[in-house]
């Protein structure tokens, strides 16, 4: 497509009114978006269908705004859903002020890749593996060999009771 229509997304941050005014540069439209690391999800909605064959994508781009990361899309069949940013969990993202969204309107078959790209990339997975990983190695600090005679090959692991406290 060549040209989108300024009032075909609504862009939903929660907390916050629905943006429907966006700038336009060539075939994208996008607004600065503050303090990134504070949004947790965001919520796009077409206002009026697109063509057919076509969806509508939301990305982000931080400074230089050189390159655009996929966030999720939208199309006449789905006409809204709500995406997790990550933005606290990226390094990338969580100590930015500002951050640019930009949308589009691509072709299905563009836009069905890059969904499918996108789910095998789950940050929030990531991030809950390092935090378990972390909580067993602070636990496995405390393990001491001999400590409990217990059957042969038996190994025990014995913490204080305010272990999670100060972990």
């Amino acid at each position: 497509m060549d040209s989108i229509s300024p009032n075909v997304f609504g862009l939903i941050i929660p907390g916050e009114p629905m943006i429907t005014e966006f700038q336009a540069y060539e075939d994208f439209l996008f607004i600065d978006i503050p303090k990134p690391a504070s949004i947790t999800t965001i919520g796009l909605v077409l206002t009026t269908p697109l063509p057919d064959g076509f969806g509508g994508s939301l990305y982000y781009s931080i400074p230089p705004f050189e390159n655009l990361e996929f966030i999720g899309a939208v199309g006449n069949l789905r006409p809204s859903d709500i995406f997790s940013t990550n933005f606290a969990l990226n390094p990338n993202t969580n100590e930015l002020s500002t951050l640019k969204l930009v949308l589009r309107v691509e072709p299905l078959e563009n836009l069905k890749t890059l969904v499918e790209l996108s789910t095998s990339i789950d940050v929030q997975k990531e991030f809950v593996k390092k935090v378990a990983k972390n909580l067993y190695n602070a636990m496995a600090s405390y393990h001491k060999e001999g400590l409990i005679i217990g059957p042969e090959g038996a190994d025990y692991l014995v913490i204080p009771s305010n272990f999670l406290e100060r972990w």
